[in-house]
Order: structure tokens, then C-alpha cells, then sequence
């Protein structure tokens, strides 16, 4: 039996440790609330800081249907850590919670998009868009 706990002991520092050498990528989205058509902000830290210049792309999807995937991708220069990135919701998604699902990294002249482990989740909630129209309107002669 001591032995099994040291096994699943060391089966599980292994992991952490070896999640810790991949990039992260720590995500929170503001507002939480957010219009269908309207843009969220996505702020993503990436660690470590690339050294490289690059660019990474956001993609968010609703939590409980993930039918809709929106990507959106933002430059990041090197030797920077914080970059905000502004995700349009197109004005026929559906309501309900949302949240990042996938973070990437792509250096220049790279042949594929490097996924970095997400650190949190960065939800929010797509409400549906009101539509207001003017009740008056006040003219004047110039």
C-alpha cells in the first residue's frame, strides 16, 4: 500500500512538473457580460515571454454546446507577456455562458500553431442583443 501512494506521488509531480515546461497561457475576459455582435477582451498572460515575435490566437466557444468556435488572433511582440485580445461575438451566437477553449502561439515561418495550456478559465455570457429604436427625435432649424 506504500508503495501505490508513492507511485501516484510520483506519477503526479511528474505531471506538474511537466506541465510547468510547456507555455501557459492564464486567460479572464471582461465584460462578463456581453451583447450578442459585441466585442469581449480576452487578457492573456503567456508564460514565459517569447523571445520571438508572434501571434497568437483566441478561440472561445459556449460552454455547453460548442457547436460555434470564434477565433480571433492578436500580433505579440517579443519579450511581451500581456496582450489583450478583442473577440467580436457574431450577432447570431447563441446566449448563454461562454468561455475560452483554446489558446496558440505561431512564430514566424512555423508550419503549425503551438497550444499552450490555458491557467484558469476565462468565462463570460453571451445576452441577447436588444434592439432600440429612437422614441423622439428633436429638430431644429440652423
Amino acid at each position: 500500500m506504500k508503495s501505490l501512494l508513492v507511485l501516484v506521488f510520483l506519477i503526479s509531480a511528474t505531471v506538474v512538473l511537466a506541465a510547468q515546461d510547456k507555455p501557459q497561457a492564464s486567460v479572464s475576459a471582461k465584460p462578463k457580460q456581453i451583447e450578442q455582435g459585441n466585442a469581449v477582451t480576452i487578457s492573456v498572460k503567456l508564460s514565459p515571454a517569447p523571445s520571438i515575435d508572434g501571434i497568437i490566437v483566441v478561440s472561445v466557444a459556449q460552454e455547453n454546446e460548442p457547436t460555434q468556435t470564434v477565433h480571433f488572433n492578436s500580433g505579440v511582440p517579443h519579450d511581451q507577456s500581456n496582450i489583450d485580445v478583442s473577440v467580436p461575438i457574431p450577432p447570431e451566437a447563441k446566449t448563454g455562458m461562454w468561455k475560452v477553449v483554446l489558446v496558440e502561439f505561431l512564430a514566424p515561418n512555423a508550419t503549425k500553431m503551438e497550444p499552450l495550456n490555458l491557467v484558469g478559465t476565462a468565462r463570460f455570457e453571451v445576452v441577447k442583443h436588444e434592439v432600440r429604436l429612437p422614441k423622439t427625435a428633436d429638430v431644429q432649424v440652423k
